[in-house]
């Protein structure tokens, strides 16, 4: 059953990924993110996702609304009735809010519908990108395999072992931001504060000797548990690397005890990473996982 969680029991900056039980109360949560102004600023009605941007990134102007639903089943493609009013009751509740662009982030696909009938009037949609949720749980056969293979590439030491894996540094943020899709003025702080505070994973050159250390392919843990900012650069595309870096990142966050799922969301129609994610054991979810944003068109 999905429960309501109040204002005072989300962190409004990042959460350290070594506190376990505030990120297991988070993990997988939809969040619903707005900036609202605050009383006599002027300032225009506007919203971001606060999970998407760094410290020190949001306006003095504005005060943050958050709310978040937890309990959201993955597994059932179709919610129970009270689930379903229940996001009935956030979609419509928000729609009346007096704010200028809402932001939803990981709403399940079942719920979508709804969202888009409490939107449909006086409300321009911004975009609707649909992903594939998939997960790996802790203590299953699929990551005992995956383990394995990580000790032997570990302690493989031919001379055609080209690569090391490592988490990533404080020098990598603006590679890995260049590369992100959603790169954007406040992203840059964004991606240190990931290297600095969650669990990365990087695979370097070791060889030739003038190109030692350079970052090849890497992911990053993100601020709700998922891993994700996944990419190789081009000329080592189609080895395998990029396996080899999620399987790393996802031993290491087992082996950090900060979380007994790791997950991550593929946009829809990725079918290269569709089929990397079910050969390293991950299960694809019975519904989607969504995000959506709306305009206002006029104030209420």
């Amino acid at each position: 059953m999905l429960q309501s969680v109040p204002l005072s029991e989300l962190p409004l900056k990042p959460i350290n990924s070594h506190d376990p039980i505030r990120m297991s109360c988070l993990l997988q949560a939809p969040r619903v993110t707005a900036l609202v102004p605050m009383s006599g600023s002027g300032a225009p009605r506007t919203a971001a996702c606060l999970s998407h941007q760094g410290p020190g990134t949001l306006s003095s102007s504005f005060s943050p609304f958050v709310s978040s639903l937890t309990g959201t089943s993955w597994v059932r493609p179709s919610p129970e009735q009270q689930e379903l009013e229940l996001w009935g009751s956030v979609a419509h509740g928000m729609a009346q809010k007096d704010l200028g662009i809402f932001k939803f982030s990981c709403v399940p696909g079942y719920a979508v519908p709804t969202f888009l009938d409490a939107f449909s009037r006086g409300f321009k949609e911004l975009y609707l990108e649909r992903c594939t949720r998939f997960g790996l749980r802790k203590d299953t056969e699929n990551v005992r395999q995956l383990q394995q293979r990580q000790k032997a590439l570990q302690e493989d030491s031919s001379a055609e072992q080209r690569l090391s894996f490592g988490p990533l540094r404080r020098e990598d943020a603006a590679l890995v931001n260049d590369n992100w899709s959603f790169k954007s003025a406040v992203s840059l702080d964004l991606v240190r504060e990931l290297i600095a505070t969650k669990i990365t994973s990087c695979a370097r050159l070791t060889a030739p000797e003038a190109e030692a250390g350079r970052p090849i392919s890497w992911v990053v843990q993100q601020f709700d548990g998922s891993i994700g900012m996944a990419h190789t650069l081009a000329p080592f595309r189609r080895q395998g690397v990029g396996s080899q870096v999620i399987a790393d990142a996802t031993c290491r966050i087992f082996d950090a005890c900060v979380q007994d799922e790791v997950f991550c969301f593929v946009v829809e129609g990725n079918t290269a990473s569709d089929g990397m994610m079910k050969r390293l054991g991950f299960s694809e979810a019975a519904t989607s996982a969504n995000w959506l944003a709306f305009e206002r068109l006029g104030r209420l």
